[in-house]
């Protein structure tokens, strides 16, 4: 259901590339099956470069924070407002290809750390050309897009 492993996998690729960088992982205690989100613990107690942070809004995180990018993980339909979020932010997005996911989304998918790590690689490469690749009109068709998903499964 989530991609954390392979988060945590991509970023230590990219930190024994020589890239010194921090995991901020936020993990929820709401609609998470708990004895994953235990093993997700117990895997980053010792890692040093992993801040676990629960229960994070990640709008504010976005909003107040310096990020290099966002990695979104999951294996279920979603409607990536936390991908909508970051790149109206600036912030580069990457995504598994899952649920609704705007153009300018890097994406990876669910189950290969190495690919994922290629993006945020490429992020810290030159942050500039993946920014460059959005523009308002494709986060605008993106956000419709969501809406509209939204809208047929509530029947609105």
């Amino acid at each position: 259901l989530y991609g954390f492993d392979d988060v945590i996998d991509a970023v230590a690729i990219v930190r024994a590339a020589g890239i010194e960088t921090e995991l901020h992982l936020a993990v929820s205690t709401a609609g998470m099956n708990q004895l994953y989100r235990e093993q997700v613990l117990a895997r980053t107690s010792d890692l040093e470069w992993v801040r676990v942070r629960e229960n994070t809004n990640v709008s504010l995180a976005l909003a107040h924070e310096e990020w290099a990018c966002l990695v979104r993980a999951t294996s279920s339909d979603s409607f990536g407002l936390s991908v909508h979020e970051a790149l109206w932010a600036g912030i580069p997005a990457i995504a598994t290809p899952v649920g609704v996911r705007p153009r300018g989304t890097q994406i990876f998918g669910i189950g290969d750390a190495g690919a994922a790590a290629k993006c945020i690689l490429r992020v810290f490469a030159d942050p500039g050309a993946v920014a460059d690749e959005v523009s308002g009109a494709d986060l605008r068709s993106g956000l419709d897009e969501t809406v509209e998903a939204f809208n047929s499964l509530v029947g609105g």
